[in-house]
């Protein structure tokens, strides 16, 4: 059965799974602590979206923010 796939721009209410795809790989796995240093922080990132189309989100089946 084909999966229904989705990209389209990040918006606000998409900012904190954003953040739990960017902690869930073994990777360059930065803590919340590292990011904030960087001024990475949830409230920087909603700025950056509201200001220009700078994240993507792709979305299985309609995803939960449709």
């Amino acid at each position: 059965m084909p999966v229904s796939l989705t990209i389209r721009p990040a918006r606000e209410a998409d900012v904190a799974a954003v953040f739990d795809v960017c902690r869930s790989v073994r990777e360059n796995h930065p803590s919340r602590q590292q990011l904030q240093e960087l001024g990475i922080n949830e409230a920087a990132i909603c700025r950056m979206i509201a200001a220009a189309p700078c994240a993507w989100v792709a979305e299985v089946g309609g995803g939960r923010n449709s």
